[in-house]
């Protein structure tokens, strides 16, 4: 959704395992856009950044819990822009 005054849109996601919430963001984006596709590819980056990230802390707690590893399927970013 964008901001008519500023010009600027506001970008969220969720993230979730097993059905509970592992980490969410909602912010109005810092920069403005020039167009409605910027600010769809703007929201998937940081929300790519953000799966890298937890999936690496993931794999870090299972390793230093000497949990088996198990291959995790690629993760799903549905991404809406009403």
């Amino acid at each position: 959704m964008s901001d008519p005054h500023s010009g600027r849109s506001q970008t969220g996601y969720l993230f979730t395992s097993g059905g509970t919430t592992i980490s969410w963001r909602s912010v109005k984006q810092t920069i403005t856009s020039t167009s409605s596709n910027h600010v769809e590819l703007l929201a998937l980056h940081e929300v790519s950044r953000e799966c890298v990230s937890l999936r690496s802390l993931i794999q870090h707690i299972q390793e230093t819990c000497g949990l088996s590893i198990r291959r995790t399927d690629a993760t799903i970013i549905y991404e809406d822009n009403t």
